[in-house]
């Protein structure tokens, strides 16, 4: 297929306008760039996940708006750059070496551990993805058992044999740098740990008036709804659902939501995809709706609009960057690859780039995107990324 033709159903197709014969033609052009490349899989959902990638979110670093300005004016071709433009530098340039590819360092994958009641540690398996938390007994999200002993009271010491856990007992989830693991708590409410983060809850909510956990790190949660037993109504009263963090808290009766509160990190960030929460802080609260942001720092809690499944691209396998300054990319990459950064002029950490890119990829890759859009050069030397200017 000619570039024109493709460059013209690319554009039919982000648009919205292109027919299904169109369709299928520009889905075969990619299948047959993607299997021309043995580095992707021969899978249909995988093939289609990735032209999405290409189609709309490329990485291209954020400069001054006047040169920015001018490469989108000037490119007739836009859509080709994005999608293609990788492509072509990979098939046509791979004699090229850089400085990134000397050494590379795998992703992160699913690593966590499970500290019980009595602070004994359990190393979670790295083959399951999530572990399902109850009163009685531990299991992997595909219903296979965590490998501790079965007797209750040994995981939940103090309490009378067969009785079960006390609501007063706590037990804790926390993965560690390139590490990312699925929770299910006690109340079927599920948690997605990122990197280098750690979750706190109470054994059991039995009984409890507030389900309250307490974060360090990154999560996202889709909290389930329940009600307190009454002998008055049908329905009790709901029990809120408070998440502890950096400088803050956050209730909630049952939603989607992402906290950021990395304790290095300057601001903490709560973004809500569905329902309702209330931010509470020394200085104040305030409530936030589906598709706002809020950042906590130092003057206060700050509400602004935006894309919330931004704010979840980690969880969905991605890192999403939007207008986001090198210091902040390159510290998503060290938590993710367990990796240092060492900036030989920190100048450059006000760098923008903007774009995603998966976190599946060997930070090689990730590394080579970041370079050969840009003036700077990373280098990997053992567990350390090196950046420079060219």
């Amino acid at each position: 297929m000619k570039q024109e033709q493709i460059n013209d159903l690319i554009k039919k197709y982000t648009a919205g306008t292109a027919t299904n014969e169109e369709r299928e033609q520009l889905h075969q052009w990619y299948r047959d760039i993607a299997y021309a490349d043995a580095e992707y899989p021969d899978d249909e959902h995988l093939v289609h996940k990735r032209m999405l990638e290409r189609l709309q979110r490329e990485i291209i670093p954020l400069r001054k708006s006047k040169v920015l300005i001018r490469r989108i004016a000037a490119a007739a071709t836009v859509f080709l750059c994005l999608t293609a433009g990788f492509y072509f530098y990979r098939v046509r340039y791979k004699t090229v070496e850089t400085t990134a590819l000397s050494y590379d360092v795998e992703p992160g994958g699913n690593k966590a551990v499970l500290t019980l009641v009595n602070g004994s540690k359990v190393n979670l398996s790295g083959v399951k993805s999530g572990i399902v938390i109850n009163t009685t007994t531990l299991t992997y999200n595909d219903g296979s058992k965590v490998q501790v002993s079965p007797r209750t009271e040994d995981l939940y010491p103090g309490a009378m044999p067969g009785s079960g856990p006390s609501s007063q007992q706590e037990m804790m989830v926390s993965t560690p740098d390139g590490g990312t693991y699925q929770v299910v708590l006690p109340d079927s409410t599920r948690v997605w740990l990122n990197a280098a983060s750690s979750l706190k809850f109470p054994a059991t909510f039995s009984g409890l008036d507030s389900r309250k956990v307490e974060l360090n790190g990154e999560a996202y949660f889709e909290v389930a709804k329940i009600r307190t037993k009454s002998k008055t109504s049908a329905a009790g009263a709901r029990v809120p659902f408070i998440v502890v963090s950096k400088g803050q808290e956050v209730e909630v009766l049952g939603t989607h939501f992402n906290i950021s509160a990395y304790t290095n990190q300057a601001a903490t960030k709560t973004s809500l995809l569905e329902g309702l929460v209330r931010i509470k802080n020394d200085k104040g609260n305030a409530l936030l709706k589906p598709g706002q942001q809020a950042i906590n720092g130092a003057k206060g809690i700050e509400l602004v609009s935006g894309d919330a499944e931004d704010a979840i691209a980690w969880k969905n396998g991605y890192f999403m960057f939007d207008n986001e300054d090198l210091a902040s990319v390159m510290a998503k990459l060290c938590r993710w690859y367990n990796v240092s950064v060492n900036y030989e002029d920190e100048a450059v950490k006000s760098v923008k780039y903007y774009g995603t890119i998966s976190r599946f990829e060997k930070i090689s890759k990730v590394l080579t995107k970041l370079e050969t859009t840009g003036n700077l050069k990373f280098e990997v030397k053992g567990k350390t990324v090196h950046v420079s200017e060219k």
